[in-house]
C-alpha cells in the first residue's frame, strides 16, 4: 500500500479511538560522513519498531538527500487495530538513545558526546542522599 494511503488509513482508524496523536514520526539521521543504504534505515525502523513495542504496526519510511547527506524519516501508527486502542509509548526517549547508542556502536561509528557521557554523571556531584 502506498504510504500516503497507509497514513490516510491509519487517521481514519485513529478516529474510532480517543487518542490525539495516533502516530510516532522519528528522524533517522547517519552520521555526517557516513553514507548508508536504505537497508540500514529499514533496519533501524525495525528496532525503533520492536523497542517500543510498535512492531507489526502500519509505517511509512521515506528516505532522502538533504544538503549532501542522506537520512530518513518514519512515520508509525500508534493504534493497535484488534485493540482499538493507542499503544503506550512510556520511556520512549529512553529507549531511542539506547537505540542509537547500539546503531552506533554496531556499524562502527563514531559516537556523538551526548552518546559517550550519558550516564556518567560528574563524580563531584552530591548523591540524592547527601543533598537531603
Amino acid at each position: 500500500m502506498h504510504e500516503a494511503r497507509l497514513m490516510h488509513v491509519a487517521h481514519a482508524i485513529s478516529k474510532a479511538t480517543r487518542c490525539e496523536q495516533n502516530l510516532f514520526s522519528v528522524s533517522l539521521n547517519p552520521p555526517e560522513h557516513v553514507v548508508v543504504s536504505d537497508d540500514v534505515f529499514r533496519e533501524a525502523a525495525t528496532r525503533v519498531a520492536v523497542k517500543l513495542g510498535l512492531n507489526n504496526q502500519p509505517c511509512a519510511i521515506v528516505v532522502h538527500e538533504k544538503k549532501g547527506r542522506h537520512h530518513s524519516h518514519v512515520v508509525f501508527s500508534r493504534i493497535d487495530g484488534d485493540e482499538m486502542k493507542a499503544i503506550n509509548l512510556s520511556h520512549y526517549k529512553l529507549k531511542m538513545r539506547e537505540i542509537a547508542r547500539d546503531l552506533h556502536l554496531d556499524h562502527g561509528w563514531e559516537l556523538p558526546n551526548g552518546l559517550k557521557s550519558y550516564g556518567q554523571g560528574n563524580p563531584l556531584n552530591f548523591t540524592l542522599d547527601q543533598w537531603q
